[in-house]
């Protein structure tokens, strides 16, 4: 990937195949992360269509990793593909001095971090440690913006499906999510900012959440959220300490809205539904 991106090619297929790929975070740096084996480092403006092939995570001891992994990056698409994780082959020990092994939850499909104007489209992403995509920062105030996740399946993984933790101008749209748990929030999808980092302009729509040991979607924090025209089952959509969030047309069965401690939230036009 870094010889096409400096020969200047804008695309790159992967031929049908199994992948078998290494990350071990422990060696790498956070003022330098690609300075490591962060698993696959996505470079700029390039279009990877992963096609049939699928990526396997060789089994591991370590609390953190990532399959593929966009630091600083712009105008990136990656679409089609399998990536699964070593979930069921993980070592989660745990070494006391070592406290992120206490959950072993920071395990990625897709890690984004600081990039830009990134499309993850048609991706199937399983069995992860922590996330099927996480989209932040690495350092204080540096957020990802214009992130779309868009018809992809998320399912089988121990944390979240999709997290947001410092993201602005981001839309997860027409995704399956299903089967998360094994470390909590365990939600399909989970708005939570952290600190020095900002989530704003979020659109939440057309995805199904189901099977979730957490909540279904939850906006913990953030501003200016639309959640809507979702089909969710079972758990509850959450809206916690945001703020100026939107909440309408959603699908709920066999649970409900729950509302606590946010500013300047509409809700209407969804359809509460109890089925067997």
């Amino acid at each position: 990937l870094a010889f096409a991106h400096a020969a200047g090619y804008d695309t790159v297929r992967f031929p049908e195949g199994d992948y078998a790929i290494a990350s071990d975070w422990e060696t790498v740096s956070t003022d330098d992360p690609t300075n490591g084996t962060p698993g696959i480092v996505v470079p700029s403006n390039i279009v990877l269509d992963l096609g049939k092939a699928k990526f396997r995570l060789l089994p591991n001891t370590r609390p953190r990793y990532s399959l593929f992994f966009l630091y600083g990056v712009s105008n990136v698409t990656i679409m089609g593909g399998h990536l699964i994780g070593d979930r069921l082959e993980h070592d989660y020990t745990y070494i006391p001095e070592k406290p992120a092994t206490l959950t072993h939850e920071f395990g990625y499909g897709i890690k984004i971090a600081q990039s830009e104007n990134i499309i993850i489209r048609n991706v199937k992403i399983e069995q992860m440690t922590g996330d099927g995509v996480i989209i932040g920062g690495l350092g204080k105030y540096k957020n990802s913006n214009h992130v779309t996740v868009t018809e992809c399946e998320l399912s089988d993984c121990r944390r979240q499906g999709i997290t947001i933790y410092g993201g602005n101008y981001c839309e997860l749209s027409y995704n399956k999510i299903h089967h998360i748990k094994g470390t909590r929030p365990q939600a399909g999808i989970d708005i939570e900012i952290e600190d020095f980092h900002t989530g704003e302009h979020i659109k939440i729509h057309h995805n199904r959440v189901s099977q979730t040991e957490g909540g279904s979607i939850v906006c913990g924090s953030g501003d200016s959220i639309e959640v809507y025209k979702n089909t969710v089952v079972n758990k509850i959509l959450y809206i916690l300490s945001s703020t100026h969030v939107t909440v309408h047309d959603n699908e709920l069965i066999n649970t409900h809205i729950e509302i606590t401690y946010p500013e300047n939230v509409n809700s209407y036009g969804n359809q509460i539904k109890n089925c067997e």
